[in-house]
């Protein structure tokens, strides 16, 4: 089944930097997790080595072709991609559970807890972490910085918000 679904990514080839076009297939994995809500969790415990999953593997590897990575480094970057993408995915799809809000307009018992918790006085670096917070990102923007801000740490160009 994973190896089915991983036949979703576009693997076409790209004139991008090794950095977009990294950004741009986890962009893919992460629609693609939404998508099918099971995929996330395997990817992390049963990872598949069928064919559509060795050509994404290829993809990925030919985007870090010129950069100055050893081969097993390569290798770790596109697991980190991975993982990233599916905690990233898996943590999106039990907030959309989490997060409605009531009919009545209440706040859903998660936030009502985490507002109630960092206005007590006991965890203030979290209530300041939480303060001046403005209009909040969609899911896609942070998901891209955050991919950006992580592939930044292995070597290639610094996060996307600098271009």
């Amino acid at each position: 089944m994973v190896d089915t679904v991983s036949g979703e990514y576009d693997l076409g080839p790209s004139n991008e930097p090794p950095r977009i076009q990294l950004v741009n297939l986890a962009l893919q994995g992460r629609s693609i997790m939404l998508r099918h809500p099971w995929l996330a969790p395997l990817l992390l415990t049963r990872p598949s080595m069928g064919p559509n999953s060795l050509l994404y593997l290829e993809r990925a590897l030919s985007a870090l072709q010129a950069v100055d990575l050893s081969g097993p480094a390569k290798l770790q970057t596109v697991a980190m991609l991975t993982a990233i993408t599916s905690s990233f995915a898996q943590n999106e799809l039990a907030s959309a559970t989490a997060s409605a809000v009531g009919s009545d307009g209440s706040l859903p018992a998660r936030m009502q807890y985490i507002s109630d918790v960092a206005g007590s006085g006991n965890y203030p670096l979290l209530a300041a972490a939480l303060t001046g917070q403005h209009e909040p990102e969609r899911p896609e923007e942070t998901f891209t910085r955050v991919i950006s801000n992580c592939l930044a740490g292995v070597g290639l160009p610094v996060a996307i918000d600098s271009e």
